[in-house]
């Protein structure tokens, strides 16, 4: 008897995987993306990273196209390590990273330049 149950109970199984979900696609840049900035990332308590950041955002917003955008953002990361690694290693003072993280737009980080060591 305990064999019929368990050859019932085996054949009711599903034995089939369940369905893969695909992880919906990324959405294509377009060109009304293109103006929009990216938010602001959090603090990471370091604040040369901070810095770099931020001007990787700002690199980010100089992009006049979807296509040098999405460019821009692939880079966005080497932008941001190589910038906070200078940051780090020339001991950038509070009031240069304060200068860099005021800045708005581009141009307004070469006003920050002259306030590091050289």
């Amino acid at each position: 008897m305990r064999a019929v149950v368990a050859l019932l109970v085996l054949a009711a199984c599903d034995f089939r995987p369940a369905p893969r979900r695909e992880p919906p696609a990324p959405k294509a840049a377009t060109p009304a993306d293109a103006g929009a900035v990216a938010p602001r990332p959090p603090p990471t308590g370091d604040p040369c990273v901070d810095v770099g950041a931020h001007v990787g955002e700002l690199w980010v917003a100089t992009a006049t196209d979807a296509a040098q955008k999405a460019l821009y953002e692939q880079e966005r990361t080497k932008t941001v390590r190589k910038t906070a690694d200078v940051c780090t290693r020339d001991a950038w003072s509070e009031m240069a990273r304060t200068c860099y993280l005021k800045a708005e737009k581009w141009l307004d980080l070469q006003g920050c330049a002259g306030l590091l060591k050289h």
